[in-house]
């Protein structure tokens, strides 16, 4: 459970997760912890190398990756774009 340490918040943080939040955004990971590698490097060509490990991703409540593969065709999300520095 979530909490903020110190505070008493506990029963606070729950029952906000227990509210309706049809208007949010949650997006969930499932990975095994003792499994999860970074693949990629700073190497030409493998830089862009997927991670292994994670089982399942979803986005805005759509699976794009099961059983650790990434589903084709599926964008759900929102792309997140950042400045290419040289």
């Amino acid at each position: 459970m979530c909490s903020h340490p110190g505070s008493g918040k506990e029963a606070d943080l729950v029952n906000d997760r227990q509210r309706d939040h049809r208007q949010s955004v949650a997006d969930i990971t499932i990975f095994d912890p003792a499994t999860v590698t970074d693949n990629a490097t700073f190497d030409e060509g493998k830089n862009s190398l997927p991670s292994t490990g994670i089982l399942y991703v979803i986005v805005n409540g759509t699976i794009v990756v099961k059983d650790a593969k990434v589903l084709k065709g599926v964008y759900p999300g929102q792309p997140i774009r950042n400045t290419v520095l040289d």
